[in-house]
């Protein structure tokens, strides 16, 4: 049974490009058979049904996709939205495109705001999931859409609608500005979208269904429908999985928001017509690698996983000077030099090398240089955080997750080990040590900050631990709120 099942998620991952996720499989077990216990069939002629009916594999698709989505979503990144695009182009026309838009909620809050910010906006809005689709058409929400995060511009949307009880109706001439599509995102057709045309695509917490290959195909090719520095803005959770090489884009951010910003191509340094304070981040030299983190899930129903960026994906930019040029939104990143035979022996170096092995997916080499390596009794704890991204590599949950509670154990306060042992027990189902362990984390990276220290920045990279202190946040608060 499980090798028919296995078959059926086969032909819906070519159809579509979602991998159904180990949290979200049994959902989607049982609604499989159920719906061929109700047709009288077997799971091999519902696989050959999927491939011949393309009303059934669209049912299955839409049954697969996770519709979480609510207005405002990830208040900060619509906070840059209007102070860094929105505001300083006041009058100009914008072509933003919501390429996940799921049931609109998103497509909506873009179109208020930059609205309200005096910005003429066409705004297309698409989805690989037709009944999401025709929700947003009907422009009919409950308070559902309607949450804590986002709450400083819901007013925008009211002012767009009229409540009835707990639902809102969306006046039907916003819903037509709107050019509604559906579009699978994974498929090699182009959609109807122009090229060239695009200054801002929204593709958030859509990569969590994809393979590192299939995203990355998605970005380039989303990539042809940008003008030149235009920008993609992809989740908070999720960005910090994108590895920079194979992609025509530079990683930047603007305080803890960061996205995705088109190559133009000129070597000359030239402002970006969007953004023209923007920090751009040097490009990362590393491979992409199997992280502790890209595999996070989402439950059907409930509150999408943050995809979080992962600290071994993270690392793959290199070290942060120590005098990092100041601008107004400060770099973090900066190029280093690869590490020395005659550095090896530090735990700085021994990283680098690991990681590199793993972006190969050589563990043999990567246990090679554990072996090689004598570690002193204080750095006991990375060496069983080094063991589980190994292990992770190999695909041992259970033998990653016990190298990280060591770590944990030996040392309360190694932040990195902790965030990655809260990812890894979500994916693992483990409900409420997995919030135990954010809130740890949190504490953790806050005396981290408070004392000024930077002995684990070179394992995150670009990134800082201000981000991943916001991640764990953001992780605690939807799921409160889900809990309400």
């Amino acid at each position: 049974m499980l090798r028919e099942l296995d078959s059926v998620f086969q032909t819906l991952e070519a159809h579509s490009g979602i991998t159904v996720a180990s949290a979200h499989r049994e959902y989607m077990e049982k609604l499989i058979l159920e719906r061929t216990a109700g047709m009288g069939i077997s799971c091999v002629e519902y696989n050959s049904l999927i491939k011949r009916d393309d009303g059934e594999l669209s049912y299955l698709t839409n049954a697969a996709a996770v519709n979480e989505t609510y207005f405002f979503r990830e208040e900060k990144q619509f906070e840059f939205l209007r102070s860094e695009i929105f505001l300083p182009h006041k009058g100009n026309r914008l072509n933003i495109w919501s390429a996940s838009c799921s049931s609109g909620e998103e497509a909506l809050s873009i179109y208020t705001l930059a609205k309200d910010c005096g910005i003429s906006p066409s705004i297309w809005a698409s989805d690989i999931d037709t009944d999401a689709l025709e929700s947003f058409k009907s422009g009919i929400y409950s308070r559902n859409s309607f949450r804590s995060d986002g709450s400083k511009y819901h007013p925008l949307i009211e002012k767009e609608g009229n409540w009835e009880g707990d639902r809102i109706t969306i006046s039907q001439d916003v819903i037509s500005k709107i050019q509604i599509f559906p579009y699978n995102l994974a498929s090699k057709s182009p959609p109807p979208v122009q090229e060239s045309s695009m200054d801002v695509i929204f593709m958030r917490n859509v990569f969590i269904y994809f393979t590192q290959e299939v995203r990355l195909a998605i970005l380039n090719k989303m990539a042809k429908f940008l003008k030149d520095d235009g920008i993609i803005i992809l989740s908070i959770n999720e960005v910090g999985n994108i590895d920079r090489k194979g992609i025509p884009f530079d990683k930047i951010h603007s305080g803890t928001v960061y996205y995705l910003k088109k190559s133009s191509g000129k070597e000359k340094a030239k402002k970006s017509y969007l953004s023209p304070q923007s920090n751009v981040l040097p490009k990362a030299t590393a491979l992409p690698y199997t992280s502790l983190l890209a595999q996070a899930t989402a439950l059907p129903k409930a509150t999408a996983l943050p995809q979080a960026a992962s600290l071994n994906q993270a690392a793959q930019a290199p070290r942060k000077k120590e005098q990092p040029i100041k601008t107004r939104h400060t770099e973090t990143a900066a190029t280093a030099s690869p590490p020395t035979a005659a550095s090896s022996s530090s735990i700085e170096e021994l990283f680098f090398r690991i990681r590199d092995c793993i972006a190969r997916h050589d563990c043999t080499g990567a246990r090679k240089l554990m072996q090689e390596k004598n570690f002193k009794p204080h750095e006991m704890e990375f060496k069983f955080f080094f063991l589980a991204l190994i292990y992770m590599e190999e695909k041992n949950e259970e033998q990653a997750l016990g190298q990280l509670e060591k770590a944990v154990l030996l040392n309360g306060d190694f932040w990195p080990a902790r965030y990655g042992l809260s990812f890894l027990q979500k994916k693992m189902g483990k409900e409420t040590e997995c919030r135990k362990s954010f809130e740890a984390c949190k504490l953790s990276i806050i005396r981290y900050r408070q004392n000024s220290r930077k002995d684990y920045d070179f394992m995150i990279g670009q990134f800082s631990p201000e981000y991943f202190e916001m991640l764990c946040n953001n992780y605690l608060k939807d799921t409160a709120e889900g809990q309400a």
